[in-house]
């Protein structure tokens, strides 16, 4: 009996180390302090992107478009301001309200970045904070060990033109 308590400690002990570990990883690729960039784009392979669009009518419509970039397409080229942006603001919010932030089930865009050490980050974009110079965004990432227990996300305030931006260019 006492031998199951013990490997039953030494499982969770490795489960919290592998999640840490993983969770450390992510950091290399993302914001870790407030005024600090949202991401590094230095290391960036390929991005792929989805947005929302909102039609005059009230439907949606989805665009889709994947780069590779190489010496003649950069991912400043295509990700613009948004290689610079800087967190303004974030906070924690329980799972269950995410939707709030439009950064659920529905979302204005997301973006996959895929770095050269085989790591990748999912941005989700929500709407514009309400004096509509922020927008909420939610970066995917592996879970920490006290959010097994306590899901929350970290939510992460930008200036809105960055996406703004993007879109633009895949819409003309």
């Amino acid at each position: 009996m006492c031998s199951n308590r013990i490997k039953s400690k030494v499982v969770s002990l490795i489960l919290f180390f592998f999640l840490a570990s993983c969770e450390s990883e992510y950091k290399t690729h993302s914001h870790q302090l407030l005024n600090k960039s949202l991401f590094n784009c230095s290391t960036i392979t390929s991005a792929n992107f989805e947005i929302n669009r909102v039609l005059s009518g009230g439907q949606k419509e989805l665009i889709t478009r994947v780069f590779e970039f190489n010496e003649l397409t950069s991912p400043k080229s295509v990700l613009k301001t948004m290689c610079v942006a800087k967190v303004e603001r974030n906070f924690k919010v329980g799972v269950n309200r995410l939707e709030n932030y439009s950064l659920g089930e529905s979302y204005n865009a997301k973006i996959k970045l895929n770095f050269s050490d085989s790591q990748s980050i999912k941005l989700y974009f929500g709407k514009k904070t309400p004096d509509s110079f922020g927008q909420y965004v939610k970066i995917e990432k592996t879970p920490s060990f006290a959010s097994l227990y306590n899901p929350t996300v970290e939510v992460f305030v930008v200036p809105a033109y960055h996406l703004k931006a993007v879109i633009a260019d895949f819409i003309e």
